[in-house]
């Protein structure tokens, strides 16, 4: 299979995913980043996980060392979405695929419960 439809499948995926997300069919936990896994030129902040179908789902927002010499660096934004096993092992991971960026707004918002924030406020 060609790149061009491999990545076709991926965006099909993560806009599934972000319908799912939205309807509340993924429910989606914020956990605190294995620092242990890390690698030094990588900062993580929060993960949100999910099992949904019996596969384990990470997604997260990574920043990372750009440099833009041999002294200096820049910190650089990127994103993954990992497929993890039972015991959260990533298996496989993905990022800078269109629509990534949406899904995690979509995980965070729903996650942070707004809509019954605003309902409580009578902004609803």
């Amino acid at each position: 299979m060609g790149q061009k439809e491999d990545n076709k499948k991926w965006i099909s995926l993560i806009a599934k995913l972000l319908q799912l997300t939205q309807s509340g069919k993924i429910q989606w936990k914020a956990v605190s980043p294995a620092k242990e896994n890390l690698p030094a030129d990588e900062r993580i902040a929060l993960v949100y996980e999910a099992d949904y179908l019996e596969q384990g789902l990470r997604i997260y927002e990574f920043e990372y060392k750009s440099w833009v010499d041999e002294d200096r660096f820049e910190w650089s934004n990127g994103i993954k979405l990992e497929f993890t096993d039972r015991l959260g092992r990533s298996l496989y991971s993905v990022s800078d695929i269109l629509g990534l960026w949406d899904l995690l707004r979509a995980i965070k918002y729903k996650s942070a419960n707004i809509d019954a924030f605003l309902e409580k406020l009578g902004v609803a």
